[in-house]
C-alpha cells in the first residue's frame, strides 16, 4: 500500500480528475481490519486507479476486498472511462453502428473500442454505452462472441436506447433463453437472433416492440406455441421462425399482420388449419413446409395477389387445390407435394404463366394433366409421381416444349421425359 501512496504523491495536480459526485455517493466503509481504512480513503484509491486503462484497472480488483469495492463502484467506472478517453465528447455522434465491417472500422475512430467494450465487465459496458454510444442505431454482434450473449444484450438495452437494429447471427453455444430485456428497446425496427441456439419460448416482452418490421428467430431451439401477442406487431413486414420446435396452431391474431411480405414458418411442429393464410395482401414469400398443418387450403388464398413463392409441402393438407390458387398469377414456385390433396388439376392452371417450379408428388390427385399446362412457358420443373389416381399422360404440347427448350424436367415413375 505504501507504493500506492507514493504513486499518489508523485502525480502532478493537473493529472488528477475531479470527483465531484463521489461525495454524494459514499461507498460502504471498509472492514475495521483493513489497513486501508485510514491509509487510503475511497476517493484516493479511485482517483489513482482511474488513470489506468479500464482493463488494467479491473485487474487490480484482486488486490484486496476494499480495492474491489472501490473499483466496482459505478461512479469510479464513469471517472475511469472519462479519464481514459478524455473529456472531449465531440466523437459522441460518430458512432451510429457497431460491427466489424471494414467501412465501420475505417469511418469511426472509436470503432475498435465500441467492439471491445462489449467484452468488458457489465458495469463498464453500460457506462461506456451511456457516455459514448447514445446515438448508435445498429449493432451486429456476428463473430464477436463464442459464449452466451446475455452480457452484451444487457449493455445494449441499458445504454443504446436509440437502437433500431440488433443482429446476433452465428452459433452461440448454451445461449439459454431470449433475454426479455430486449423488449425495452422501444425504437427497435429489426431484430435478428438467428442461429443462436436459444431455447424456451418467445418472451412476451418482445411483442412490446411496436415499431418492429423484421423479426428473425430462424435456426434456434425455441419451442411451445407462438403467443397470441404476435398480433401486436402490426408493423412487421418479415416474420421468420424457420427450423425451431414451435408447436400448436398459429394464433388467430396473426391475421392482424397486414403488412407482412415474408412469412417463414417451415420446419417446426405447427398444427391445425391454415384459415389465416389469406390475411396478408402484400405477401410475396410464404413457407409453411415440414409441419403438421391439416385441413383444406382455403379459397381466401386468392387474396395473396403478390405471392411469388408458396412452399407448403410435407404437411397433412387435404381436399382439392382451390380454384382461387390459380388466380395467383405472380407465382414462380408452387410446392404442394407430400400432402393428402385430392381431385384433379384444373385447366385454370394455365393462368400461372410465371410458374417455374410445380411439385405435386405424393398426394391423392386423379385424372390427367390439362392441356392448358402447356401455357406455362417458363415451367422448368414438374413433379407428379406418385399420385395413384393420375394417368400421367403428358399433353403433346408439353412434350414438344420440353424437346424444343431442352429444359423441362418431368418426373414420372422415377424417370425424366
Amino acid at each position: 500500500m505504501d507504493q500506492l501512496r507514493e504513486l499518489w504523491q508523485s502525480l502532478p495536480p493537473a493529472s488528477l480528475p475531479t470527483l465531484p459526485h463521489l461525495a454524494m455517493h459514499p461507498l460502504p466503509a471498509p472492514s475495521s481490519t483493513s489497513p486501508l481504512q485510514t491509509r487510503l480513503p475511497a476517493e484516493i484509491v479511485q482517483t489513482i486507479f482511474s488513470l489506468l486503462p479500464p482493463n488494467q484497472a479491473q485487474r487490480h480488483r484482486r488486490l484486496c476486498r476494499w480495492i474491489n469495492i472501490c473499483l466496482s463502484d459505478r461512479h469510479f467506472v464513469a471517472v475511469n472511462l472519462e479519464a481514459f478517453f478524455g473529456y472531449d465528447h465531440s466523437l459522441d455522434t460518430t458512432s451510429t453502428r457497431i460491427d466489424q465491417s471494414p467501412d465501420t472500422l475505417a469511418a469511426d475512430p472509436r470503432a475498435e473500442y465500441n467492439i471491445a467494450c462489449l467484452k468488458w465487465p457489465g458495469n463498464y459496458q453500460a457506462e461506456y454505452a451511456h457516455l459514448f454510444l447514445s446515438n448508435v442505431a445498429s449493432v451486429d454482434l456476428k463473430g464477436l462472441f463464442g459464449t452466451t450473449p446475455k452480457g452484451p444484450l444487457e449493455t445494449i438495452t441499458l445504454g443504446f436506447q436509440s437502437l433500431t437494429g440488433l443482429m446476433i447471427p452465428g452459433i452461440v453455444p448454451n445461449a439459454g433463453t431470449i433475454p426479455s430485456i430486449i423488449g425495452s428497446l422501444e425504437h427497435l425496427t429489426q431484430l435478428k437472433l438467428e442461429d443462436c441456439n436459444f431455447v424456451g419460448s418467445i418472451p412476451v416482452d418482445l411483442f412490446a416492440l411496436k415499431q418492429l418490421t423484421l423479426l428473425n428467430l430462424n435456426n434456434n431451439r425455441l419451442s411451445g406455441p407462438v403467443p397470441s401477442e404476435i398480433g401486436k406487431l402490426t408493423t412487421l413486414t418479415e416474420l421468420r421462425l424457420h427450423q425451431n420446435s414451435f408447436n400448436g396452431p398459429i394464433p388467430e391474431s396473426i391475421s392482424q399482420l397486414k403488412h407482412l411480405e415474408i412469412l417463414n414458418l417451415s420446419q417446426n411442429q405447427f398444427s391445425g388449419h391454415i384459415h389465416w393464410i389469406g390475411s396478408f395482401p402484400h405477401l410475396s414469400l410464404l413457407f409453411i413446409d415440414r409441419n403438421q398443418f391439416s385441413g383444406f387450403i382455403p379459397e381466401s388464398i386468392g387474396n395473396l395477389r403478390n405471392l411469388e413463392v408458396l412452399i407448403a409441402n410435407i404437411n397433412l393438407l387435404t381436399g382439392p387445390i382451390p380454384l382461387a390458387l390459380y388466380r395467383l398469377t405472380s407465382l414462380r414456385s408452387l410446392y404442394l407435394g407430400d400432402n393428402r390433396l385430392t381431385g384433379q388439376i384444373h385447366p385454370d392452371i394455365g393462368h400461372l404463366r410465371q410458374l417455374v417450379k410445380l411439385t405435386l408428388e405424393r398426394n391423392w390427385l386423379s385424372g390427367s394433366l390439362p392441356d392448358e399446362i402447356a401455357e406455362l412457358e417458363n415451367l422448368a420443373k414438374l413433379n407428379l409421381f406418385p399420385n395413384p389416381g393420375m394417368d400421367y399422360i403428358i399433353p403433346r404440347r408439353v412434350r414438344e416444349n420440353a424437346r424444343d427448350a431442352n429444359s423441362l424436367s418431368i418426373e414420372i415413375s422415377g424417370v425424366s421425359l
